[in-house]
């Protein structure tokens, strides 16, 4: 998902500039986080996307490893949080389709180069569609361009701050074990889903991928987990971030699925 937004992001960017000076736009600036906001939106609810998006900065920073002092998204590195009054806007200005609530992206000669657009709403926005794109930015600048990320530990991380699709995935997954009908872990470690169109196969795929971020953050604990993201952005491979990381325990991908087959039986 944030591939593609991230085309559709880039596309718009610089008429974004535009549009914005054209209309009457208000913003909430925080330390990492800019809301730009216009009418009939409400200061309030701006300012409660501000505090929450800090808010899920702090946890999603705590889970991948990021040291404070690094200053991450600070000043001019701000992310700027679009924000439309309301879903036709949105449609109409972005490009997107029409299933979309939002996305998030990134483009290096932008004045504000990472951006989250979306528009006025409630339902599910403030405690999924926010975190999972906040997530997916920190995750891709943390890590590094040159860094490939695996879908499935990029969506795992993303889902992590829903906790409603943490309970659903660990019960689907569950399941699933005891049958026998999971994704293999060297299928899944370089399986791209996007173009699936098997609903199952991709409800498993989620599921699978939050799972296995969730076992190892409850097992191993989270300054361990942050250790692993570490690894991985100083250049390791997956299989040696786990070694260097999960030392004895999880030696190479096979030993990462049989402990959490043992976990989720």
């Amino acid at each position: 998902m944030y591939r593609y937004f991230l085309f559709c992001i880039i596309s718009f960017i610089f008429c974004l500039q535009t549009n914005v000076s054209a209309e009457t736009w208000k913003e909430e600036k925080g330390k990492h986080f800019i809301v730009q906001y216009s009418s009939p939106t409400s200061k309030q609810w701006a300012r409660r996307l501000l505090r929450k998006s800090e808010q899920y900065y702090d946890t999603i920073a705590k889970t991948i490893g990021y040291a404070r002092y690094e200053n991450f998204w600070t000043w001019n590195e701000r992310v700027k949080v679009i924000v439309y009054p309301n879903k036709d806007i949105f449609l109409q200005e972005t490009g997107q389709p029409a299933w979309s609530r939002g996305g998030a992206g990134r483009h290096k000669t932008a004045i504000h180069s990472r951006l989250i657009v979306t528009y006025k709403q409630e339902d599910g926005f403030f405690d999924g569609i926010l975190p999972h794109e906040i997530s997916h930015l920190m995750l891709n600048d943390f890590l590094g361009s040159g860094v490939p990320i695996p879908l499935w530990l990029d969506e795992g991380i993303a889902q992590l701050q829903e906790p409603t699709k943490r309970m659903v995935a660990h019960q689907i997954m569950r399941n699933s074990v005891r049958q026998g009908d999971y994704i293999s872990f060297a299928s899944l470690m370089s399986q791209d889903i996007r173009g699936e169109t098997d609903t199952k196969k991709v409800k498993i795929f989620y599921a699978q991928s939050i799972s296995i971020i969730d076992f190892l953050i409850k097992k191993y604990g989270s300054n361990k987990f942050g250790q692993f993201c570490r690894q991985l952005k100083n250049g390791k491979t997956l299989e040696e971030a786990l070694r260097a990381t999960y030392t004895l325990s999880i030696e190479s991908v096979d030993a990462l699925e049989q402990r959490w087959v043992e976990y989720m039986r």
